[in-house]
């Protein structure tokens, strides 16, 4: 035996519904249409297959519906944040084509990161092994000291009168290092 509308509303609200005096809730034409196809009327025989069948087939249309209406307002609750951050240019856009367009910015942007990071992972070893170079290479009391900003970087040696020699970084930070211990030692094997 398939179900009536009132086997598919929880007991509670049953209760409630049969307190305030109601005895079949409106839950629309296709639930009512069923109870009536599958309600044994008097004077009337027991329903027919076919009316138990499209009863069933009526449960089953409102069940999809249901299930429909929740995966549309989950959808909903889910990218209400998209509606919220609305650019202008995004105005009269469709929500799936609004999220996809900053989906491909949101790529673009990490590509073009991750591209940069690796170009400076590149730089990296380089200064990497000039810093530990200098370190084992620099003459006694000579020292090199880098400056960084933005937009700015030098390299200053240091000799051990506390003097300080600025050269100019024409290219990479490495290369004014090695140019930094170079100039280092050849002044150490000029000093007495």
């Amino acid at each position: 035996m398939s179900k009536t509308q009132s086997d598919v509303i929880p007991a509670e609200d049953r209760e409630i519904l049969e307190a305030l005096g109601v005895k079949k809730p409106c839950r629309g034409e296709a639930l009512r249409l069923a109870d009536e196809l599958q309600e044994a009327i008097p004077g009337y025989p027991e329903p027919t297959q076919l009316e138990a069948a499209a009863a069933a087939e009526l449960l089953r249309l409102d069940a999809k519906v249901r299930s429909l209406e929740f995966v549309a307002e989950e959808w909903c609750e889910k990218t209400n944040w998209v509606r919220q951050t609305c650019k202008p240019r995004e105005l009269g856009m469709h929500l799936a084509d609004v999220l996809r367009a900053r989906i491909q910015a949101l790529d673009a942007e990490n590509k073009s990161l991750r591209e940069r990071l690796d170009a400076a992972g590149d730089l990296d070893p380089a200064l990497s092994r000039e810093v530990y170079r200098a370190c084992e290479d620099l003459p006694e009391g000579w020292a090199i000291r880098i400056d960084l900003e933005s937009g700015f970087g030098r390299v200053v040696l240091i000799d051990p009168d506390g003097g300080e020699n600025e050269l100019p970084v024409d290219g990479m930070l490495s290369d004014a290092m090695r140019e930094s211990i170079a100039a280092a030692q050849e002044a150490n094997k000029e000093s007495p």
